[in-house]
């Protein structure tokens, strides 16, 4: 236990008053009662890490007051915003970003076989440790049911092979963050319990005004025309109390719009009124850069398009416009009603967000790509993964993968046709996954989208052994095909232990190229590979073995045929070692002391070591392996909401 001095601040809120504790940036649960009196006062406080057991003021002990009914109120938005940040669950994890990119050779000429270089191929034997699916597609290109086939013949793609290949060389050669959607992200903070519902309330409580949406087809810009305003009420709305509509637009007969914004189960209480528009007000022209944010919130579930609405002056109730039978037509004369702020961004830029209700989301001014740091994604330089798969518009690859072909009987290779459980991953919205934490993460410090935190790094998923008996916990199937909604689709697996059999060709490779290859093909001890659909399952673990054969470049152009007239193909078979030591100590010379650490070789530095835990498949025999792994629900049976309190992920090694 330790002790703290303080200072007793009282801050007065709509609902009463907080107690903050000065000295430890910390709010006191209302549960201690400590009265408006002491306001100034200095205190000592008692704490177990950031849980506060007791206060001292004045020679008065407080403590929490289990029965006080002043504070059952557990829903309050002034709960202990600084209590502990409990760990997530999920079925992924990250491997961290490297400090800094160990730079290679340009790829050679292509016109010549090198004599310092290999040529030759990597034969591939890969067993199903779970269920795999690959999706199969028709001759119409259309997807459908049945394991990824070609004329029958059942085959893992070369291309899936190639992508899972690539991501690891880049990881374990310390490249370049290559492939990311550099998207705008957005958020409404109204009722979060972390430090985002702050930040949210300084932006949304500026004055949100109203208006009424246009478009100028002369300038091919967007406008608000604002509202009517009073010295009564100089907004220009106000709150309804009516929530017997799930999303509606009205138009009353003083002209003013009553507008519907959802349900939110039982905790909504208001909607909105708008006051007429005021044509006397000069026009607010939206710049096209905020009507581009606007349209990339993906994650904004409204039925109406808002912005097609303004154009073409009629309420569009959903995005089928071209069904007169599904178009609920209501004619928008002034515009169509919306609410929006003002703000100034990063770059001291006036801004304007908007939308359809009061309490709307709002952009992050910062990009996922703001949060990968600049050194990561440069272009002036070559990585590992450029100078063996390719860099577009300089050089092609050197690796080719081919089709693996399924070895055993198809008759019995499958599973029957069947449906997975719904896949509902976290978005990157929730950023205590996403985006590295301080390691004393709590409610009022996590880093979000605004901050200036990195990106956790490369999202892979943890192997998980799950039954495929549905009646069985954690099953990731339904035991049966479903086709009477979107969210559930029909697959047909493999089996696990079944084998497949391909090849990697390569050419031009120097010993340190070929080195990474290998080196991500044969992994640590029970370390294993994930392919296809449905990895937050449990489907998709697979065992690879490989066998390096070399080609003698030089010996195969000196005659046409062999001794018993077939073609002379000079070529044996070596032990990747050499290989992959090659690549191991260029990597440790050149990597960082930050990226090294302390490790001797590259499987103990700290980011590979993170990377082997994730690809640990001994893990699946721990108690309850698929418990921990498993993602967090909105509305858990015995839990409740699982994000509400938003649980930081940990590191696998952690896990």
């Amino acid at each position: 236990m330790e002790q703290k001095k303080v200072k007793i601040s009282i801050v007065k809120t709509k609902k009463g008053y907080d107690v903050v504790l000065e000295g430890i940036n910390q709010k006191a649960d209302k549960r201690f009662n400590i009265p408006e009196s002491l306001n100034g006062k200095e205190a000592t406080v008692f704490r177990e890490g950031n849980k506060i057991l007791k206060i001292i003021c004045e020679g008065k002990e407080y403590t929490v007051q289990e029965n006080s009914s002043k504070n059952q109120d557990i829903k309050s938005q002034n709960s202990d915003i600084n209590a502990d940040v409990k760990a997530a669950k999920a079925p992924y994890n990250f491997v961290p970003l490297n400090h800094s990119v160990v730079e290679t050779q340009q790829a050679p000429d292509f016109d010549k076989y090198h004599n310092d270089r290999y040529t030759g191929h990597i034969d591939l034997e890969i067993e199903t440790l779970t269920p795999l699916y690959i999706r199969n597609t028709n001759e119409k290109g259309e997807s459908d049911p049945d394991f990824f086939n070609i004329n029958g013949q059942y085959k893992i793609p070369g291309s899936s092979l190639r992508g899972m290949i690539r991501t690891l060389v880049e990881i374990v050669s310390f490249g370049k963050f290559h492939y990311y959607d550099d998207e705008r992200l957005y958020y409404r903070g109204l009722a979060d319990i972390s430090n985002l519902r702050k930040i949210y309330q300084q932006k949304i409580n500026k004055k949100v005004n109203a208006g009424y949406l246009n478009y100028d087809s002369g300038k091919k810009q967007f406008y608000v025309i604002p509202v009517q305003s009073d010295s009564i009420n100089q907004l220009g709305y106000e709150k309804i109390k009516d929530t017997t509509k799930e999303f509606d637009y009205n138009l009353q007969d003083d002209g003013c719009w009553i507008v519907w914004s959802g349900k939110m189960g039982n905790t909504k209480k208001y909607n909105w009124r708008i006051y007429p528009p005021d044509f006397e007000k000069e026009k607010i022209y939206i710049s096209n850069k905020d009507i581009d944010y606007y349209k990339k919130d993906l994650n904004r579930n409204i039925p109406i398009d808002i912005l097609k609405s303004a154009k073409e002056k009629y309420l569009f109730k959903n995005n089928d416009h071209n069904d007169e039978h599904k178009i609920e037509k209501i004619r928008f004369e002034n515009g169509v009603p919306i609410f929006f702020v003002k703000y100034i961004d990063s770059n001291n830029e006036e801004r304007i967000a908007f939308g359809h209700t009061r309490y709307f989301r709002l952009p992050y001014e910062k990009t996922i790509g703001d949060h990968i740091p600049e050194n990561l994604h440069k272009n002036n330089s070559t990585d590992f993964a450029e100078a063996i798969f390719g860099k577009e518009d300089k050089w092609a690859s050197r690796v080719f993968f081919e089709d693996a072909d399924l070895l055993d009987n198809p008759e019995n290779a499958f599973l029957p046709n069947t449906s997975p459980k719904i896949l509902s991953e976290p978005k990157p919205t929730t950023f205590q996954h996403y985006l590295e934490q301080p390691e004393n993460a709590n409610k009022s410090n996590l880093n979000h989208w605004d901050s200036e935190a990195k990106i956790r790094g490369y999202k892979l998923y943890w192997h998980r052994n799950t039954p495929s008996d549905s009646n069985e916990p954690f099953s990731w199937n339904e035991g049966r095909e479903i086709y009477d909604d979107t969210q559930h689709t029909v697959i047909r697996p493999v089996k696990k232990n079944k084998k497949f059999k391909g090849r990697i060709r390569f050419e031009n490779l120097s010993k340190e190229e070929l080195g990474a290859l290998l080196f991500v093909l044969n992994l640590p001890e029970n370390c294993y590979h994930k392919l296809g659909m449905g990895k937050p399952l449990g489907l998709g673990s697979v065992k690879i073995t490989s066998n390096l054969t070399i080609s003698n470049r030089k010996q195969r152009y000196s005659k046409l045929f062999d001794d018993n007239n077939s073609f002379y193909l000079p070529e044996e078979n070596q032990n990747p070692e050499e290989f992959t030591k090659a690549f191991e100590k260029y990597i440790l010379n050149k990597i960082s002391d930050l990226d090294r650490g302390n490790a001797q070789n590259l499987w103990d530095t700290p980011r590979l070591n993170e990377l082997k835990h994730l690809l640990d498949w001994s893990k699946t025999k721990q108690s309850l392996w698929n418990e921990k792994t498993r993602y967090m629900e909105i509305e858990h049976p015995q839990n409740g909401n699982e994000f509400r309190n938003r649980p930081v992920l940990k590191k696998p090694s952690k896990y």
